[in-house]
């Protein structure tokens, strides 16, 4: 894990921590295909997960919730439905 990365995931309510960390190296662990650094997005800092420069997954701790921005599941309308209706509290 880069510097950035475990300052930004340091620096997050004790609770997240875990989740946060959990999630990054999982993503680090199963896609070999980006590069991982902390960055604004949408107006807030978050880890951008780039790959050709441009953003595949996005991880932030924000106010009161966490997000997982997930772009290739909106380029497959298979993947779409299945973890819509998989996830049914999850915003798409």
């Amino acid at each position: 894990m880069n510097d950035l990365i475990t300052k930004y995931i340091l620096n997050q309510p004790v609770e997240r921590k875990n989740h946060l960390k959990i999630i990054h190296e999982t993503n680090i662990e199963l896609d070999k295909t980006f590069e991982a650094s902390v960055e604004k997005m949408m107006g807030k800092e978050m880890i951008l997960y780039k790959n050709n420069g441009f953003m595949k997954y996005g991880l932030a701790s924000i106010k009161s919730y966490m997000s997982l921005h997930v772009l290739p599941i909106y380029a497959s309308p298979t993947l779409y439905s299945k973890f819509k209706s998989l996830l049914n509290k999850a915003k798409f």
